[in-house]
């Protein structure tokens, strides 16, 4: 609302601790862009940087449930620190 020649570009898998329903409000702006990738597929990032010409980035995407970080701490490694 404050910004409205900004535009939000929303980079996310939507695994199973997502959900689209989240966005809901943000996507109601025309202003704002959701696609559904993985930070971490470098072409993805990339294209998304180039084709809207983005000149800032906020990451804010983490794998965040404790009990899948003990069944597979090579998927929490790859996005928290590997997708920044």
């Amino acid at each position: 609302r404050e910004h409205p020649t900004y535009l939000v570009v929303v980079l996310d898998c939507l695994n199973e601790c997502a959900s689209i329903r989240n966005l809901a409000s943000a996507l109601q702006r025309p202003n704002c862009l959701f696609v559904q990738g993985d930070i971490c597929q470098t072409e993805t990032v990339t294209t998304l940087l180039i084709d809207h010409e983005i000149d800032t980035v906020m990451h804010l995407a983490a794998q965040t449930s404790v009990d899948m970080s003990f069944e597979s701490p090579e998927l929490f490694q790859r996005v928290n620190v590997g997708g920044t």
